[in-house]
């Protein structure tokens, strides 16, 4: 009896540690995404304060024909109001803050990191638990492509028929170790590095979804599928 509930008290207190370390996480990204959603504010209202002087002047070039000027100081006046930290605008808050959070952390340790979004704007899903998916997943793939000699990411979500893709490639160094259809190990310092994998795993049947993930001698997938309506 004793031990059934010393047992069940470590799952209790590991639990209350994991969800304090994902609203940790949580604010981190909000934190982030206040700052982008200020900056950009910022540029859009200096560019307003200067626009009759802009419009005066692409006026002033449409008059003589000059084409590749538009075009040119049309580059300049995006350029001006683009937020480099905004890697993502899909207009789904929630998603938008994890994302250009998590590409903004792999932009600054990685050589080179693509990502794609295509997503609804109004698509209405539970921002804690994207959290420790999009979380989890991103973390392991940043960290195993910092060891890799090719420090490379790419990230694709996208949204179709009621269903949302997730799809993460990366570069690794090191030995993957399994025990059964659980991952141990992918980093190259031995660490543990299945344990986030695990807990995305949980996510994503606990809402029915599906996890299928691939990988040779110097790449990693993951592949995550999960129906909308599971996840509002």
């Amino acid at each position: 009896m004793v031990v059934f509930y010393l047992y069940h008290t470590l799952i209790d207190i590991h639990q209350q540690l994991y969800e304090k370390e994902i609203l940790s996480q949580q604010i981190k990204i909000y934190s982030n995404q206040l700052e982008v959603i200020s900056q950009t504010q910022k540029q859009v209202h200096a560019l307003r304060h200067d626009m009759m002087l802009h419009i005066k002047e692409l006026y002033n070039l449409a008059e003589k024909n000059k084409k590749e000027k538009m075009t040119e100081y049309l580059n300049k006046m995006e350029a001006s109001i683009r937020n480099v930290k905004e890697y993502i605008y899909s207009g789904n808050k929630d998603i938008d803050g994890i994302l250009n959070y998590m590409i903004e952390k792999a932009n600054t340790v990685l050589e080179h990191v693509e990502a794609e979004v295509k997503i609804p704007q109004e698509l209405n899903v539970d921002s804690f638990e994207l959290t420790v998916i999009l979380g989890n997943l991103l973390e392991n793939a940043i960290e195993a492509a910092l060891q890799a000699e090719e420090k490379t990411l790419k990230f694709k979500m996208y949204a179709e028929k009621g269903l949302v893709f997730i799809n993460i490639t990366n570069k690794y160094a090191g030995k993957i170790e399994k025990e059964g259809n659980r991952f141990i190990s992918s980093k190259k310092d031995g660490m543990n590095h299945g344990f986030g994998i695990e807990n995305v795993r949980e996510v994503v049947e606990r809402y029915n979804g599906a996890m299928d993930v691939t990988y040779n001698e110097d790449t990693f997938k993951v592949r995550v599928m999960l129906y909308l309506s599971e996840l509002r």
